[in-house]
């Protein structure tokens, strides 16, 4: 079997990431073993990403000069914020120049699910903690936080279904719902086992339609609603009324720490080092606004209004509801917005890295 030498270095480079990043949120994090573990990934991850580029027979210094422009405002950005996110964006794409998106997606749905189920069994022999016992009494499987998790098991679900999107059926939609009920029970995963109900719901009733409805398509700005959305209560809550004390608790303190950081921060254009433990800065459109700056957002705004706008005008009807789905999950977690647990990111870089290849 002939191996695509492209496809090779890309897949490569998504499993040393992604394992490495696996690593820094399970409990082998801060251990000699996990840091140096974490290191070498990491390292291996950019030999992979500098072969895929210089051993192409299609070299272009023009290409190269572009990414690593996009590198260094990258670095900037993780300088001044305290982390890659920017960073990792600009790199996830550049690898997929070159690679069809189901070979990019299968490799992604492995280089997630390979370190997750090591970390795991690792919990289940007793080597590292399985319980997490906080707020909460529940499963963990290794990390550091259950509700990784579901975010790590979504991100393996979407990235199947989007890699099988025409030949999606009733059985494998069955299977992904009774994982999203073992998620909640044992994870305790209140916010996971809900939109992880609405996604696969809205697939069972849509996946076999040719287009996706006019009714939905304000939709596709879902991103920028939700953004001024979480300012809006942000901002609103700090009037402290009565009503948004109720709404608070129903909320889980959540309206509280947005205005917390909002109005101890504020928003920089290329974000600033924030103190994350004062409280759960859980939504992902603030922590993108806040500590990772305008700049970062803006990025960010662009690729979900694009995929959204793309998934509507082509019929990507499973494309589509994952784009949903996740901007619903941004709401209450920020994990889901890395590009390591966001295949949705993974199938546009592969479509805007192979338009800039052909130069449209």
């Amino acid at each position: 079997m002939v191996v695509d030498r492209k496809s090779f270095t890309c897949n490569a480079f998504l499993l040393c990431m992604n394992s490495s990043f696996v690593i820094s949120m399970s409990q082998l994090h801060n251990t000699l073993f996990g840091n140096c573990a974490e290191l070498l990934f990491s390292l291996c991850g950019m030999l992979f990403f500098i072969f895929h580029f210089v051993s192409s027979a299609k070299f272009k210094w023009k290409t190269i000069l572009e990414i690593v422009t996009l590198i260094c405002v990258g670095v900037v950005a993780m300088l001044i914020s305290g982390g890659a996110t920017l960073l990792k964006l600009v790199l996830f794409f550049a690898i997929t120049q070159d690679v069809k998106s189901k070979d990019v997606l299968s490799g992604y749905k492995w280089s997630l699910a390979i370190p997750s189920v090591i970390v795991a069994l690792l919990s289940l022999i007793g080597v590292i903690d399985l319980y997490y016992k906080g707020a909460k009494v529940a499963l963990k499987f290794g990390m550091q936080n259950p509700n990784t998790v579901p975010v790590i098991v979504f991100a393996i679900i979407v990235a199947f279904n989007l890699q099988k999107e025409e030949q999606l059926n009733g059985e494998v939609l069955l299977v992904e719902a009774v994982a999203c009920l073992a998620l909640y029970y044992f994870c305790r995963a209140r916010t996971a086992g809900i939109i992880f109900g609405m996604y696969i719901i809205l697939l069972v009733l849509f996946r076999n339609a040719k287009r996706v409805s006019k009714v939905v398509s304000a939709f596709q700005y879902l991103f920028l609603f939700f953004a001024i959305a979480s300012i809006a209560i942000a901002v609103l809550f700090h009037s402290r009324t009565a009503i948004w004390y109720q709404i608070n608790n129903v909320l889980s303190g959540r309206p509280w720490a947005w205005d917390l950081y909002f109005t101890r921060y504020g928003i920089r254009f290329f974000g600033q080092r924030i103190d994350l433990t004062i409280a759960a800065l859980d939504n992902a459109y603030l922590r993108l606004l806040i500590q990772y700056g305008l700049l970062t957002f803006i990025v960010y705004l662009w690729l979900f209004v694009k995929i959204s706008r793309y998934a509507y005008m082509n019929g990507k009807v499973v494309l589509f509801f994952s784009v949903i789905a996740y901007e619903l999950y941004f709401m209450a977690e920020f994990g889901p917005i890395l590009i390591n647990f966001c295949p949705v990111l993974m199938y546009e870089a592969t479509l805007l890295m192979n338009r800039m290849q052909n130069g449209e």
